[in-house]
């Protein structure tokens, strides 16, 4: 008898970890998106300013490969 409470104790903590697991993997992608949008607005706003002549070309490239993570 203390086998299987013991074994429903086991596959109820082995569900709650799947499904916080879930919920993690859901929010790193929507983490993931967000900091996507981020950077092309950020890149948007660099290009800007290169147009502008604010910023030199050089300046842009790294700035936008930073927000790519290319560097």
């Amino acid at each position: 008898m203390i086998l299987i409470i013991i074994a429903i104790v086991v596959i109820i903590a082995c569900i709650f970890a799947l499904i916080r697991m879930n919920e993690i993997d859901a929010h790193d992608e929507q983490s993931k998106k967000y900091r996507e949008v981020n950077n092309a607005e950020a890149i948007r706003k660099y290009k800007e300013l290169l147009d502008d002549g604010i910023i030199t070309q050089e300046e842009f490239d790294k700035k936008k490969a930073e927000l790519l993570n290319i560097i």
